[in-house]
């Protein structure tokens, strides 16, 4: 965060001019400055209001992407940016700030395809690599995050087995079934199951 006095100086001049005409094309100038100082929560309006005079300034929908960002609104910042590189696939700081974005939201997928277009656009940036490694980092979390909810998935999936209880109760059924063959006259009892239903048959027959 910048806290300088010849920052607070020149910030206070800038404001001073815009307020005489906040029409004029200073809203971008003095809206930076507000961002440089770590301030992007009081750049968004000024962005906001010039942009309704200026609604053709490429840079200030970028500045505004921007300010969302840092101000930790990235959802905002991504409705703004892609609006930007749909406008203009030139827009070299719109993909930056998009990579950082989705990045905030968890989303690797959108960043990498985001961070295409930035590394064609700047291709010597030193922090390239970082920048992907950071990307890479949150598709191992979303990979790593699916795969836990999947296993307590399974883990919490139903059993549809027949119950214990079920085939006791079955057991209990078949049971009745033998005691009521082995009620029947003339059916032998020391032989259970197939002794009663011989005894059956035979009655049966007789």
């Amino acid at each position: 965060m910048v806290d300088e006095p010849n920052s607070r100086v020149r910030l206070a001049e800038l404001r001073e001019r815009w307020e005489l005409d906040r029409s004029s094309r200073l809203f971008l100038q003095l809206a930076e400055e507000y961002r440089r100082q770590g301030r992007p929560d009081q750049a968004i309006p000024i962005l906001e209001e010039g942009l309704r005079n200026h609604p053709g300034s490429g840079a200030a929908r970028v500045a505004l992407g921007r300010c969302r960002l840092e101000a930790g609104e990235p959802l905002e910042a991504v409705e703004v940016l892609e609006r930007v590189v749909g406008r203009d696939p030139t827009q070299m700081v719109a993909y930056r700030s998009l990579v950082d974005a989705y990045v905030a939201l968890g989303d690797a997928e959108r960043a990498r395809d985001r961070l295409g277009p930035y590394a064609q656009l700047n291709p010597q940036d030193p922090a390239l690599e970082e920048i992907a490694k950071r990307v890479e980092a949150v598709a191992r979390r979303s990979s790593s995050s699916s795969g836990v909810t999947e296993l307590r998935g399974d883990r919490a999936a139903p059993d549809h087995r027949t119950p214990v209880a079920g085939r006791s109760s079955t057991l209990g059924s078949g049971s009745s079934t033998l005691g009521s063959g082995s009620s029947t006259p003339g059916s032998g009892s020391s032989t259970p199951g197939s002794g009663s239903s011989t005894g059956v048959s035979r009655s049966s027959t007789g």
